[in-house]
């Protein structure tokens, strides 16, 4: 099969579809409708194993900075101490990246077929795509990378809505000039979550743009309204439950950005002539950390569906046998995760190190997963 494919979306997922579509000879036209995406998202972390690969792949670039940690610490406000007391030490390796990084170096691959300020309207079952500004592109396959709210899903698998967790998440980022130095020091191996009742909040270092390091941080807890959480919301829970020195490391640049935690499952990743990427085939909440690595692993698989499908049929079906099992057994982790570690935490204070394993494990209840391995 040869042709021409058009993306509707140009974050991670759509670049990642446009350098498959071309590696198996197809021509891709990738319609995104911000402007410029290189300030867009924060921190990305992925397994060492799936890094390796993408890079090995050549879906990674082999520059491209990485900050690369060994431990999780689990830690716990307790009086006295600033950084708070270790509950667990638990052996997670992985890499972190800066969102917008990663992206530029997707996007510089693809750039004479990147399309930014193209808001696509529709898509048509002819495959046609229509845009912002009256005009309409057909082409033999259409992918859609366009996200959460996903114009195409509705044509793949029309049931699918996005499902409120009923939590939301405040992102920040500050830069490591600002932070003190045993700050830095300790997370430089490792990634910190701190625990609380009806939540946590996590800390790990990217790398910046100007060679140097910026601490990104993500709480998770209920506010009074899910969908319409305030940024000013989180500061009562961070003074009441987090360590002073992590409460210190949130209030230095404030939130960047807070929304609902949603997820979606899709009964199949492809209807002729459409086929979903990243988070518009499956929406999985951010506990799982896979949402940059499962887009590029969504695009290799469509380039080998491309090179071994006769027709677009036989493309579409391999696509969906091999992404779809994959993309909600994600959604299912992590909507387990969201039940450990927000909707019913346990009590913390009285947890031991001893006592963390057994509840991780009831936690994942089987499944596998990079950053929370025993």
């Amino acid at each position: 099969m040869s042709g021409r494919i058009g993306i509707v979306g140009g974050s991670v997922a759509g670049c990642a579809a446009a350098l498959a579509a071309r590696r198996a000879g197809f021509e891709a036209t990738v319609f995104e409708r911000t402007a410029d995406l290189r300030d867009r998202g924060l921190g990305v972390a992925m397994p060492v194993t799936i890094y390796e690969h993408l890079t090995t792949a050549g879906y990674l670039d082999p520059g491209l900075p990485v900050h690369r940690v060994e431990d999780r610490l689990w830690v716990i406000a307790e009086p006295g101490e600033p950084a708070g007391r270790v509950l667990w030490r638990q052996p997670a390796p992985a890499l972190a990246v800066s969102w917008g990084q990663l992206w530029r170096s997707l996007a510089d691959k693809v750039a004479a077929d990147y399309h930014a300020g193209a808001r696509v309207t529709s898509v048509h079952g002819n495959g046609a795509i229509t845009t912002e500004d009256g005009r309409t592109h057909t082409f033999d396959l259409v992918v859609g990378a366009d996200g959460h709210a996903s114009l195409v899903r509705d044509k793949v698998s029309p049931q699918s809505r996005p499902q409120e967790a009923g939590y939301a998440l405040w992102r920040g980022i500050v830069t490591d000039d600002r932070l003190p130095t045993w700050i830095t020091d300790l997370l430089a191996t490792a990634f910190v979550t701190a625990v609380f009742p009806g939540g946590h909040a996590i800390f790990y270092l990217i790398p910046s743009s100007s060679g140097g390091r910026q601490l990104f941080w993500a709480v998770y807890q209920r506010p009074r309204r899910p969908r319409h959480a305030d940024t000013d919301e989180v500061w009562p829970t961070v003074t009441r439950f987090l360590p002073p020195a992590w409460a210190d490391v949130c209030r230095r640049t404030g939130v960047r950005c807070v929304h609902p935690v949603r997820d979606v499952t899709t009964a199949s990743y492809a209807a002729n002539p459409f086929l979903l990427v990243g988070d518009a085939a499956t929406l999985t909440r951010p506990h799982t950390a896979s949402g940059a690595a499962k887009a590029m692993l969504d695009a290799e698989s469509l380039e080998h569906a491309l090179r071994t499908g006769a027709n677009r049929d036989e493309v579409l079906a391999i696509y969906d046998a091999q992404r779809r099992p994959a993309g909600n057994e994600l959604v299912a982790i992590g909507r387990r995760l969201g039940r450990a570690m927000v909707e019913r935490t346990p009590c913390w204070t009285s947890m031991t190190p001893e006592d963390m394993p057994g509840w991780m494990t009831a936690a994942l209840s089987g499944h596998d997963h990079y950053l929370y391995r025993l």
